[in-house]
């Protein structure tokens, strides 16, 4: 069976509860750790969140540009509403 090796976006929210689960346990002593560990956190939060809006922005256009190849489709879609 072949693994697959790369991390994707869920990986990552995966990662973040772990975090925030061993933070709520009380895993990380003292406060260098614990904020090195959480501005690691931060970065991966905002590192999540980036990529997510990037992959909706490029979503969004592809949507757009699928209907301007198409201005057919749009013109159809009106004449059955009406």
């Amino acid at each position: 069976m072949e693994q697959n090796n790369n991390l994707n976006l869920n990986d990552l929210k995966n990662i973040l509860i772990i975090i925030d689960y061993a933070a709520d346990s009380g895993t990380f002593k003292g406060w260098s750790n614990i904020r090195k560990v959480m501005e690691l956190r931060d970065k991966l939060e905002n590192f999540i969140k980036n990529s997510e809006n990037n992959e909706n922005k490029n979503s969004v256009s592809e949507k757009n540009k699928n209907q301007q190849k198409d201005p057919k489709s749009k013109h159809d879609k009106q004449k059955k509403i009406k």
